[in-house]
């Protein structure tokens, strides 16, 4: 992008879920021999760290020129049946329509866009599309197979660096490909009031093609929520992203789209086994996602008497509050296996960062760490 941002470029370019350019090795500080080169990480089509489901998965969309479809891109999310959040920046494309993929890549339908509303101050748009066309249409509104992923104002709980997110979009990937969505798990590096920062330290990013495309959390309901859209990111691909918050404009939006709020519960690939996300325990039970926010003077770890990630008192878990997924502590990679503690010291010469494809901890070392 040579240092232009994919605010200035989204005609041609957006956000994606890999890394779009490659360096080549560089040297390892005399002091840390045997460092490799960079390794860059695509982000995953079938998503874990979230549990995103397919249905959910579904109201990630593409945002593209109704004249020339294989032309300009941008990534949306539909927060409610008839309604699709993207950037702002992204309405440089005049005459978008909307194009949901189903399960396997295949084209669930192409939606025409009748209307579209811009955020006064924030790079955020709203386009209400046109559904009842469409031979997926469901009989209640929205199309069938897709479920809308809301716009959390209120059930998302606060969010602190070093959070581990979810990016999602159809941008170019390191390989030269597009508009086929990925999600990616990066940490977030910065938040004010208006905008949410994440960084892939070198490793991986959002690219050309996924600006407007959502930043994902789970809310503390067990919901998944879009808590900001892709509006500025790194000319390498590599770096940091910068996304528009939503909770801050959550009063603007439902003045526009009307009260919706979710309340699919889909475990996606949270087991019964569970895990802990924001402070929250999460587990399936049946097909819907459990979720408990942990009283005072309780977190979410090992429960050792159901074998299971729960709320449980800090003296009685033996991984200290880390789940299977894992968290970076202390200069290492750690994670519950089992209701054991496994610990990965990175040493002198490494540093724990959030595996792009899992959001679990690694260690990587000289120019990998950089």
């Amino acid at each position: 992008m040579n240092g232009l941002t994919m605010k200035r470029a989204v005609a041609v370019l957006s956000v994606s879920i890999a890394a779009c350019s490659c360096s080549g090795p560089s040297a390892a500080p005399p002091s840390c021999p045997g460092a490799t080169s960079q390794r860059l990480v695509n982000g995953v089509a079938q998503e874990t760290y979230l549990g995103v489901s397919q249905n959910q998965s579904n109201a990630i969309v593409q945002v593209v020129d109704s004249a020339q479809p294989n032309g300009a891109l941008c990534s949306g999310t539909f927060v409610a049946p008839e309604w699709v959040v993207t950037a702002q920046h992204c309405l440089q494309i005049t005459a978008p329509a909307v194009v949901v993929q189903g399960d396997a890549h295949a084209s669930l339908a192409v939606l025409s866009v009748t209307s579209t509303v811009a955020n006064p101050t924030e790079d955020v748009a709203l386009l209400h599309v046109d559904v009842s066309s469409s031979n997926d249409a469901a009989p209640d509104g929205g199309l069938a197979g897709v479920i809308p992923i809301s716009a959390e104002g209120t059930n998302v709980g606060p969010l602190a660096v070093g959070d581990v997110v979810e990016l999602a979009g159809y941008g170019v990937t390191e390989t030269g490909s597009v508009r086929s969505l990925r999600f990616l798990a990066e940490s977030i590096v910065g938040l004010d009031l208006a905008s949410i920062t994440v960084s892939g330290f070198g490793a991986t990013g959002a690219c050309a093609g996924d600006s407007g495309g959502p930043l994902l959390v789970r809310a503390s309901d067990g919901t998944l929520a879009v808590v900001g859209v892709l509006s500025d990111g790194s000319g390498t691909c590599l770096d940091e992203d910068t996304y528009a918050r939503l909770d801050g404009i959550h009063d603007w939006i439902e003045s526009v789209i009307g009260s919706y709020a979710s309340v699919d519960k889909e475990c996606g690939t949270i087991t019964e086994v569970g895990r802990c996300l924001y402070g929250v325990a999460l587990s399936c039970s049946g097909t819907e996602i459990v979720a408990n926010v942990c009283a005072a003077g309780e977190i979410c770890g090992w429960d050792t008497g159901q074998a299971a990630f729960r709320c449980v008192d800090p003296s009685s878990d033996p991984c200290a509050g880390v789940d299977s997924v894992g968290a970076c502590q202390n200069g290492a990679a750690e994670w519950c296996n089992g209701g054991v503690l496994e610990t990965e010291s990175c040493g002198p010469c490494g540093t724990c960062r959030v595996d792009g494809q899992t959001g679990s901890p690694e260690c990587r070392s000289g120019s990998e760490a950089e």
